[in-house]
């Protein structure tokens, strides 16, 4: 049974799929705490099973690498990281996700 969300309730789960020692606040950045590409993914889809939200629409270019973009060299030598355009916080997150539930 999905829950309804709350900054609260985002946070103590964020704190237990993702343990840090620095906890989370409303003002965390998702890639600060080594969340992005695949780990980007497996977070949304818990997110949605737990939540009862939906990502359809969730712009995750503008916050993420991919995958493939998180290797640190290719054949040429070292690569530089696509810039990301906005770092997401978990206030953004929450917001998303209120905006987003599933009816």
């Amino acid at each position: 049974m999905s829950q309804v969300v709350s900054l609260e309730k985002l946070i103590l789960f964020l704190e237990k799929e993702h343990p840090y020692d620095f906890g989370f606040n409303s003002q965390t950045k998702l890639r600060a705490c080594n969340i992005d590409g695949v780990d980007a993914v497996d977070l949304f889809e818990k997110l949605m099973d737990e939540f009862a939200v939906t990502f359809e629409n969730f712009d995750y270019h503008q916050y993420f690498l991919e995958e493939k973009e998180l290797a640190q060299f290719n054949w040429f030598g070292f690569k530089k990281d696509r810039e990301i355009e906005e770092e997401l916080t978990v206030q953004m997150l929450f917001d998303y996700m209120q905006a987003n539930q599933c009816r």
